[in-house]
């Protein structure tokens, strides 16, 4: 955002109805900023897959379309209010829940790698290339990221076997994951690869998605999950 504009992000609690008192709460989540805004076009469009107005080489236009995707699974809606010259709000209201400590204490959480495994990690997001290579390193793994398609086939190409196991994005610039996962396939059949999607309905498209790759992980990111699918399709190889 350009230097002088100013981004205000605040959050608090909210009945679901009019003023009934047993209305379940809501969180309401609210993100605005005093930059440019947007025309009335590019506001209707902007959840739309693949629609951008940056340059191709710069986004892949799935940011949106994911955040929208996500508050939808989590019960939640979206709101987008914006005029040229006079900023951008974004109002997001998600089901609120209270989180008791003894409910966290249940919930499994994989132990340590015991075999020092390699994994390697495709996904053009720098962060979550970090968040899956800080979380896996700690449990004992050696974790090697990628933040694009060509840097990891180069790799993978020069030592096909140095990997245990792929963890792989589906929304990257000019090869998505399912074709990522098909080359490293053709180079060494057995690499049990997992897919993160935040798109059911784009996976669909892919008929033989489930043929190319060994499970698919939803988004958002939920560590855990991934973490024990990773061990179990490990026990399995």
């Amino acid at each position: 955002m350009p230097v002088g504009e100013k981004l205000t992000i605040s959050a608090c609690q909210i009945a679901s109805g009019q003023g009934r008192e047993q209305e379940p709460k809501m969180l309401q989540l609210l993100v605005k900023d005093s930059g440019a805004g947007m025309s009335e076009e590019v506001r209707r469009r902007m959840f739309e897959p693949f629609y951008s107005t940056k340059p191709a080489d710069l986004g892949t236009g799935l940011g949106m379309s994911i955040v929208q995707e996500t508050v939808a699974a989590l019960g939640g809606q979206i709101d987008v209010q914006s005029q040229e010259g006079q900023g951008t709000s974004f109002v997001v209201q998600l089901p609120y829940s209270e989180i008791h400590d003894e409910a966290s204490e249940q919930t499994p959480w994989p132990a340590p790698s015991a075999h020092n495994n390699h994994l390697l990690v495709v996904d053009d997001e720098e962060s979550n290339c970090g968040l899956l290579s800080d979380s896996f390193t700690r449990w004992g793994y050696r974790v090697t990221t990628r933040i694009s398609v060509n840097a990891a086939l180069t790799l993978f190409q020069s030592e096909p076997t140095a990997f245990d196991l792929a963890i792989i994005d589906y929304t990257m610039p000019y090869v998505n994951g399912v074709e990522l996962a098909r080359q490293l396939r053709t180079r060494r059949r057995d690499i049990p690869i997992i897919l993160l999607s935040g798109f059911t309905e784009l996976l669909e498209k892919e008929a033989d998605t489930l043929t190319v790759v060994s499970t698919v992980v939803h988004k958002p990111l939920q560590i855990a999950k991934i973490a024990t699918t990773v061990r179990k399709l490990l026990r399995d190889v």
